[in-house]
Protein backbone atom coordinates (compact mmCIF):
# COMPACT_ATOMS: atom_id res chain seq x y z
CA UNK A 1 0.00 0.00 0.00
CA UNK A 2 2.95 2.69 0.99
CA UNK A 3 4.66 1.86 -2.36
CA UNK A 4 1.00 2.35 -4.07
CA UNK A 5 0.74 5.94 -2.45
CA UNK A 6 4.51 7.40 -3.74
CA UNK A 7 3.83 5.87 -6.65
CA UNK A 8 0.37 7.78 -6.90
CA UNK A 9 2.13 10.93 -5.42
CA UNK A 10 5.11 10.97 -8.29
CA UNK A 11 2.46 10.92 -10.56
CA UNK A 12 0.52 13.80 -9.13
CA UNK A 13 3.71 15.68 -9.07
CA UNK A 14 5.10 14.72 -12.60
CA UNK A 15 1.58 16.24 -14.17
CA UNK A 16 1.94 19.26 -11.98
CA UNK A 17 5.77 20.00 -13.07
CA UNK A 18 4.79 19.30 -17.11
CA UNK A 19 1.47 21.78 -16.70
CA UNK A 20 4.02 24.52 -15.21
CA UNK A 21 6.81 23.73 -18.26
CA UNK A 22 3.75 24.17 -20.92
CA UNK A 23 2.21 27.10 -19.52
CA UNK A 24 5.58 28.48 -19.69
CA UNK A 25 5.89 27.64 -23.27
CA UNK A 26 2.47 29.23 -23.93
CA UNK A 27 3.37 32.38 -22.09
CA UNK A 28 6.52 33.04 -24.11
CA UNK A 29 4.73 31.96 -27.37
CA UNK A 30 7.40 29.56 -28.53
CA UNK A 31 6.34 26.99 -31.00
CA UNK A 32 7.96 23.78 -31.82
CA UNK A 33 9.06 23.91 -34.71
CA UNK A 34 10.33 27.96 -34.12
CA UNK A 35 14.23 27.42 -34.05
CA UNK A 36 13.93 31.27 -33.09
CA UNK A 37 11.49 30.65 -30.07
CA UNK A 38 11.68 27.67 -29.07
CA UNK A 39 14.27 26.68 -26.13
CA UNK A 40 14.77 23.36 -27.06
CA UNK A 41 16.13 24.28 -30.13
CA UNK A 42 17.46 27.70 -29.47
CA UNK A 43 21.38 27.77 -28.55
CA UNK A 44 22.46 29.98 -25.69
CA UNK A 45 23.52 33.21 -27.08
CA UNK A 46 26.85 34.05 -25.47
CA UNK A 47 29.11 36.60 -26.79
CA UNK A 48 32.78 37.57 -25.48
CA UNK A 49 30.99 40.26 -23.17
CA UNK A 50 28.22 42.85 -23.19
CA UNK A 51 24.70 43.08 -22.29
CA UNK A 52 23.25 44.44 -25.64
CA UNK A 53 22.20 47.63 -24.98
CA UNK A 54 23.54 50.66 -26.24
CA UNK A 55 26.14 51.95 -23.37
CA UNK A 56 27.43 47.65 -23.09
CA UNK A 57 26.54 46.35 -26.71
CA UNK A 58 27.66 42.30 -27.26
CA UNK A 59 31.11 42.17 -28.07
CA UNK A 60 31.64 39.93 -31.63
CA UNK A 61 34.78 38.09 -31.67
CA UNK A 62 34.68 35.28 -33.97
CA UNK A 63 32.40 33.78 -36.44
CA UNK A 64 30.47 31.67 -33.71
CA UNK A 65 29.64 35.28 -32.12
CA UNK A 66 28.69 36.83 -35.24
CA UNK A 67 26.29 34.07 -35.99
CA UNK A 68 24.61 34.47 -32.71
CA UNK A 69 23.12 38.24 -33.42
CA UNK A 70 20.03 36.41 -34.95
CA UNK A 71 18.95 35.11 -31.72
CA UNK A 72 19.09 39.13 -30.07
CA UNK A 73 18.49 41.21 -33.41
CA UNK A 74 17.38 44.25 -31.99
CA UNK A 75 19.85 44.46 -29.66
CA UNK A 76 23.50 46.35 -29.81
CA UNK A 77 26.66 44.74 -31.09
CA UNK A 78 30.84 45.36 -31.05
CA UNK A 79 33.05 43.79 -33.37
CA UNK A 80 36.50 43.46 -31.29
CA UNK A 81 38.33 41.20 -33.70
CA UNK A 82 38.63 40.40 -37.19
CA UNK A 83 36.16 37.69 -38.37
CA UNK A 84 36.52 35.35 -40.46
CA UNK A 85 33.25 33.48 -41.34
CA UNK A 86 33.27 29.59 -42.37
CA UNK A 87 31.02 27.01 -44.40
CA UNK A 88 27.34 28.37 -45.76
CA UNK A 89 26.45 32.03 -43.99
CA UNK A 90 22.63 31.94 -43.52
CA UNK A 91 21.56 35.65 -43.71
CA UNK A 92 20.55 37.13 -40.33
CA UNK A 93 16.71 37.81 -40.69
CA UNK A 94 15.23 41.23 -39.81
CA UNK A 95 18.03 42.86 -37.96
CA UNK A 96 16.75 45.91 -36.24
CA UNK A 97 19.85 46.23 -34.26
CA UNK A 98 22.94 48.31 -34.37
CA UNK A 99 25.79 46.43 -35.70
CA UNK A 100 29.17 48.71 -35.23
CA UNK A 101 32.00 46.93 -36.80
CA UNK A 102 34.97 49.46 -35.22
CA UNK A 103 36.52 49.08 -38.48
CA UNK A 104 37.53 45.22 -38.23
CA UNK A 105 36.91 43.30 -41.00
CA UNK A 106 34.39 40.21 -41.68
CA UNK A 107 35.26 38.04 -44.76
CA UNK A 108 34.65 34.73 -46.41
CA UNK A 109 31.21 35.73 -46.52
CA UNK A 110 29.69 32.97 -48.66
CA UNK A 111 26.39 32.07 -49.34
CA UNK A 112 26.03 29.67 -53.05
CA UNK A 113 22.98 27.76 -53.65
CA UNK A 114 20.88 26.78 -56.83
CA UNK A 115 16.56 27.41 -56.99
CA UNK A 116 15.60 24.47 -59.04
CA UNK A 117 11.77 24.86 -59.11
CA UNK A 118 9.62 27.72 -59.46
CA UNK A 119 10.41 31.10 -57.55
CA UNK A 120 7.13 32.69 -56.38
CA UNK A 121 8.43 34.67 -52.98
CA UNK A 122 11.44 37.45 -52.98
CA UNK A 123 14.11 36.10 -51.27
CA UNK A 124 16.56 38.36 -49.67
CA UNK A 125 20.13 37.21 -49.40
CA UNK A 126 23.46 38.51 -47.57
CA UNK A 127 25.01 39.09 -44.01
CA UNK A 128 21.38 40.57 -43.29
CA UNK A 129 18.01 39.36 -45.37
CA UNK A 130 16.69 42.26 -44.08
CA UNK A 131 18.01 45.65 -42.64
CA UNK A 132 15.82 48.25 -40.66
CA UNK A 133 18.77 49.09 -37.41
CA UNK A 134 22.41 50.25 -38.51
CA UNK A 135 25.10 48.82 -40.11
CA UNK A 136 28.44 50.71 -39.79
CA UNK A 137 32.30 50.80 -39.88
CA UNK A 138 33.45 47.45 -41.11
CA UNK A 139 35.28 46.07 -43.94
CA UNK A 140 33.48 43.00 -45.83
CA UNK A 141 36.11 41.22 -47.49
CA UNK A 142 36.20 38.21 -50.02
CA UNK A 143 32.92 36.99 -49.57
CA UNK A 144 30.07 36.13 -52.12
CA UNK A 145 26.51 35.22 -53.35
CA UNK A 146 26.34 33.22 -56.35
CA UNK A 147 22.88 31.70 -57.21
CA UNK A 148 22.11 29.30 -59.86
CA UNK A 149 17.85 30.19 -60.82
CA UNK A 150 15.42 29.44 -63.94
CA UNK A 151 13.33 32.09 -64.63
CA UNK A 152 9.90 30.54 -63.34
CA UNK A 153 7.70 32.25 -60.88
CA UNK A 154 7.00 35.54 -59.92
CA UNK A 155 9.42 35.90 -56.96
CA UNK A 156 12.51 37.79 -56.91
CA UNK A 157 15.79 37.63 -55.53
CA UNK A 158 16.92 40.71 -53.41
CA UNK A 159 20.72 40.55 -52.91
CA UNK A 160 23.57 42.58 -51.87
CA UNK A 161 26.91 41.78 -50.06
CA UNK A 162 25.56 43.55 -46.62
CA UNK A 163 21.71 42.68 -47.27
CA UNK A 164 18.99 41.74 -49.31
CA UNK A 165 17.04 44.79 -48.39
CA UNK A 166 17.44 48.01 -46.88
CA UNK A 167 14.16 49.27 -45.05
CA UNK A 168 13.24 53.13 -44.90
CA UNK A 169 14.70 53.29 -40.84
CA UNK A 170 17.63 51.29 -41.92
CA UNK A 171 21.40 52.80 -42.53
CA UNK A 172 24.73 51.37 -44.04
CA UNK A 173 27.33 53.23 -43.54
CA UNK A 174 31.53 53.23 -43.58
CA UNK A 175 31.17 49.91 -44.76
CA UNK A 176 33.81 49.40 -47.29
CA UNK A 177 33.31 46.05 -50.00
CA UNK A 178 36.48 44.69 -51.54
CA UNK A 179 38.78 41.92 -51.87
CA UNK A 180 37.63 39.95 -54.82
CA UNK A 181 33.88 40.14 -54.07
CA UNK A 182 31.25 38.85 -56.00
CA UNK A 183 27.27 38.78 -56.23
CA UNK A 184 26.46 36.51 -59.21
CA UNK A 185 22.18 35.88 -59.55
CA UNK A 186 21.26 34.24 -62.68
CA UNK A 187 17.46 35.09 -62.87
CA UNK A 188 15.87 38.19 -65.20
CA UNK A 189 13.54 38.91 -61.70
CA UNK A 190 16.57 40.00 -59.68
CA UNK A 191 17.58 43.26 -57.86
CA UNK A 192 21.69 42.85 -57.31
CA UNK A 193 24.61 44.74 -56.14
CA UNK A 194 27.47 44.91 -53.97
CA UNK A 195 26.77 46.63 -50.68
CA UNK A 196 22.40 46.19 -51.00
CA UNK A 197 19.61 44.98 -53.23
CA UNK A 198 16.81 46.90 -52.60
CA UNK A 199 16.84 50.28 -50.74
CA UNK A 200 14.81 52.96 -49.50
CA UNK A 201 17.16 53.27 -46.58
CA UNK A 202 20.22 55.34 -46.31
CA UNK A 203 23.42 54.32 -47.90
CA UNK A 204 26.57 56.64 -46.71
CA UNK A 205 30.48 57.20 -47.05
CA UNK A 206 30.67 53.47 -48.26
CA UNK A 207 33.14 52.27 -50.84
CA UNK A 208 33.48 49.56 -53.25
CA UNK A 209 36.77 48.24 -54.72
CA UNK A 210 37.44 45.44 -57.12
CA UNK A 211 34.19 43.92 -56.79
CA UNK A 212 32.19 41.81 -59.33
CA UNK A 213 28.32 41.66 -60.13
CA UNK A 214 27.34 39.22 -62.60
CA UNK A 215 23.21 39.20 -63.39
CA UNK A 216 20.42 39.56 -66.02
CA UNK A 217 18.39 41.84 -63.46
CA UNK A 218 18.60 45.30 -61.93
CA UNK A 219 23.08 45.58 -61.60
CA UNK A 220 24.75 47.85 -59.66
CA UNK A 221 27.51 48.74 -57.07
CA UNK A 222 25.75 49.99 -54.32
CA UNK A 223 21.94 49.59 -54.81
CA UNK A 224 20.15 47.13 -57.56
CA UNK A 225 16.84 48.72 -56.86
CA UNK A 226 16.11 51.65 -54.87
CA UNK A 227 12.76 53.20 -54.01
CA UNK A 228 12.98 56.32 -52.22
CA UNK A 229 15.85 57.13 -49.62
CA UNK A 230 19.29 58.31 -50.41
CA UNK A 231 22.84 57.28 -51.33
CA UNK A 232 25.08 60.00 -50.47
CA UNK A 233 28.90 60.23 -50.41
CA UNK A 234 30.04 56.82 -51.49
CA UNK A 235 32.80 55.99 -53.81
CA UNK A 236 32.93 52.86 -56.54
CA UNK A 237 36.06 52.15 -58.29
CA UNK A 238 37.56 48.94 -60.15
CA UNK A 239 33.93 47.58 -60.11
CA UNK A 240 33.07 44.82 -62.90
CA UNK A 241 29.21 44.59 -64.18
CA UNK A 242 28.65 41.54 -66.44
CA UNK A 243 25.23 42.06 -67.51
CA UNK A 244 23.65 38.98 -69.09
CA UNK A 245 20.00 39.16 -70.97
CA UNK A 246 18.34 40.32 -74.17
CA UNK A 247 15.51 42.76 -74.55
CA UNK A 248 15.55 43.67 -70.80
CA UNK A 249 14.05 46.92 -69.16
CA UNK A 250 16.39 46.74 -66.58
CA UNK A 251 18.79 49.19 -65.15
CA UNK A 252 22.32 48.70 -65.11
CA UNK A 253 24.55 51.40 -63.24
CA UNK A 254 27.92 51.75 -60.96
CA UNK A 255 26.26 53.37 -58.29
CA UNK A 256 22.20 52.63 -58.70
CA UNK A 257 21.12 49.95 -61.11
CA UNK A 258 16.56 50.63 -61.10
CA UNK A 259 15.90 54.06 -59.46
CA UNK A 260 12.58 55.27 -58.10
CA UNK A 261 12.38 59.04 -56.32
CA UNK A 262 15.50 58.07 -54.98
CA UNK A 263 18.19 60.86 -53.77
CA UNK A 264 21.76 60.55 -55.00
CA UNK A 265 24.05 62.84 -53.63
CA UNK A 266 28.07 63.42 -53.60
CA UNK A 267 29.12 60.03 -55.23
CA UNK A 268 32.35 59.36 -57.13
CA UNK A 269 32.60 56.20 -59.74
CA UNK A 270 36.00 55.99 -61.01
CA UNK A 271 37.81 53.44 -64.14
CA UNK A 272 35.17 50.70 -63.87
CA UNK A 273 33.38 48.81 -66.16
CA UNK A 274 29.98 47.24 -67.54
CA UNK A 275 30.11 44.60 -69.83
CA UNK A 276 26.95 44.27 -71.92
CA UNK A 277 27.16 40.43 -73.40
CA UNK A 278 23.34 40.94 -75.22
CA UNK A 279 21.52 43.95 -76.51
CA UNK A 280 18.79 45.00 -74.36
CA UNK A 281 19.00 47.14 -70.76
CA UNK A 282 19.16 50.64 -69.59
CA UNK A 283 23.02 51.52 -68.83
CA UNK A 284 23.80 54.60 -66.85
CA UNK A 285 27.03 55.67 -64.61
CA UNK A 286 24.77 57.17 -61.90
CA UNK A 287 21.72 54.87 -62.58
CA UNK A 288 20.64 52.64 -65.42
CA UNK A 289 16.66 52.81 -65.44
CA UNK A 290 15.81 56.43 -63.67
CA UNK A 291 12.45 57.22 -62.76
CA UNK A 292 12.55 61.22 -62.43
CA UNK A 293 10.08 61.99 -59.40
CA UNK A 294 9.37 65.81 -58.21
CA UNK A 295 11.33 66.61 -55.37
CA UNK A 296 13.87 64.30 -56.06
CA UNK A 297 17.59 65.48 -55.71
CA UNK A 298 20.74 64.34 -58.08
CA UNK A 299 24.15 66.63 -57.35
CA UNK A 300 27.40 66.66 -56.57
CA UNK A 301 28.20 63.21 -58.43
CA UNK A 302 31.07 62.83 -60.49
CA UNK A 303 32.78 60.16 -62.77
CA UNK A 304 36.15 59.05 -64.93
CA UNK A 305 37.50 56.21 -66.79
CA UNK A 306 34.60 54.40 -66.92
CA UNK A 307 34.03 52.08 -70.09
CA UNK A 308 31.35 49.73 -71.65
CA UNK A 309 32.05 46.78 -73.56
CA UNK A 310 29.47 46.31 -76.09
CA UNK A 311 27.71 43.10 -77.44
CA UNK A 312 29.77 43.52 -80.63
CA UNK A 313 33.04 43.39 -78.84
CA UNK A 314 33.93 47.26 -78.95
CA UNK A 315 34.88 49.12 -76.61
CA UNK A 316 33.33 52.96 -75.33
CA UNK A 317 33.33 55.38 -72.82
CA UNK A 318 30.30 56.57 -70.81
CA UNK A 319 29.23 59.76 -69.88
CA UNK A 320 25.09 59.53 -69.49
CA UNK A 321 24.34 60.22 -65.86
CA UNK A 322 21.51 58.16 -66.86
CA UNK A 323 19.96 55.15 -68.90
Amino acid sequence: MYLIFRMKKLLQMSCVIALVLVGSVMLLGCGRNDPYCDPIQRPEVEFAGGTGISSDPFLIASGIHMNQVRYSPDSYFKIINDIVLTGQWAPIPNFTGVLDGDDFTISNMRHHATISGSLNTTVRLGLFQSLSGVAKNFTLANSSIIIGSNHRGSGWIDAGLVAGNLAPTGIIENVMVVGASRVEIHRHQSRIAAIVGTSSGTVRNCTVIGTEVRGNGDSAGIIGGMFGGSVDNNSVSNLYIWHHRTGADRGIGLVVGFSDNGHLRDNIAMYSRIHRDNIGGRFGVLAGNHINRPGRIVNGNSWSGITQRMPNGATQNMNNQFG
